[in-house]
C-alpha cells in the first residue's frame, strides 16, 4: 500500500513533467511558426494549435510573444554557439581570428532572423539579475564559459590578465558589432570583419 508520503511525492513529479512536456511542445510549435512567417504575423493562436494546447495555456509557458520567440529560439541558438565554439578550437589561427569566427556564426544567425535578434538584444540588454527562467542569461553564461576557456587554451600572452573581465569585455564587442549590423551601420560583411576583428586586437594585443 503506498504510504501518503509517497503519494505526496510522487504528485509534483507527475504535474511537472507534464509541465515540461507543455513547454517542449509550445516551444517546438512556436519555433516551426516563428522561422515559417514573419515575426509580425506570427500567431500565438496557430502555435496553439500546432502543439495541441489552448490558446492560453501558450501564455502560461511565456507570458509574452517577444518571451516567447526567445525561448523558442534558445536551444538553436546554443546549438549555434557550441558549435561555433567547437571550431574555433580547431582553427590554427591567431586568438583574434579564432574569436571572430564565433562572432560571424552568431551574426549569420541574427542575419537570418533580424526581427528574433532584436528581441534576442533587447532581451538580453535590459535583464537585471541572472536567472534560470531567461533563456538569454543561459546563453550569455555559455559564451562567457566558452570565451574563457578559448583565452585560457589559445592565448600566448595571457599570463596573470583577469580572464573574467577580459572574456565580458569581449562579449561587449560582439553585443556593440550585432547592433552595428543590426542597425546597417556596415556596408558589407568584410567591413563588419575587420572593424571587428581589429577590435579584438586591440582588446588582446597584437601577439594573440
Amino acid at each position: 500500500m503506498t504510504s501518503p508520503t509517497t503519494a505526496d511525492n510522487s504528485q509534483p513529479t507527475g504535474r511537472e513533467e507534464k509541465r515540461q512536456n507543455t513547454r517542449r511542445r509550445v516551444l517546438e510549435a512556436a519555433l516551426q511558426v516563428f522561422e515559417s512567417a514573419d515575426y509580425q504575423e506570427a500567431n500565438t493562436a496557430e502555435i496553439a494549435r500546432l502543439a495541441g494546447v489552448s490558446h492560453g495555456t501558450v501564455f502560461t509557458v511565456e507570458p509574452t510573444k517577444e518571451r516567447l520567440a526567445a525561448a523558442a529560439f534558445d536551444d538553436r541558438l546554443r546549438e549555434i554557439g557550441e558549435a561555433a565554439f567547437a571550431q574555433a578550437f580547431t582553427i590554427q589561427k591567431p586568438l583574434p581570428f579564432r574569436i571572430m569566427s564565433v562572432f560571424i556564426a552568431l551574426f549569420d544567425f541574427y542575419e537570418a532572423h533580424d526581427h528574433i535578434a532584436r528581441i534576442l538584444l533587447r532581451e538580453l540588454l535590459l535583464s537585471a539579475q541572472p536567472t534560470e527562467a531567461n533563456p538569454n542569461e543561459r546563453l550569455l553564461r555559455d559564451y562567457l564559459t566558452g570565451l574563457r576557456v578559448l583565452l585560457q587554451t589559445g592565448g600566448k600572452s595571457m599570463g596573470n590578465r583577469d580572464l573574467d573581465a577580459l572574456s565580458t569585455a569581449i562579449l561587449g564587442i560582439y553585443i556593440v558589432f550585432l547592433l552595428g549590423q543590426l542597425n546597417g551601420i556596415y556596408p558589407d560583411r568584410d567591413s563588419l570583419r575587420e572593424r571587428c576583428q581589429g577590435a579584438l586586437v586591440e582588446v588582446l594585443g597584437e601577439d594573440c
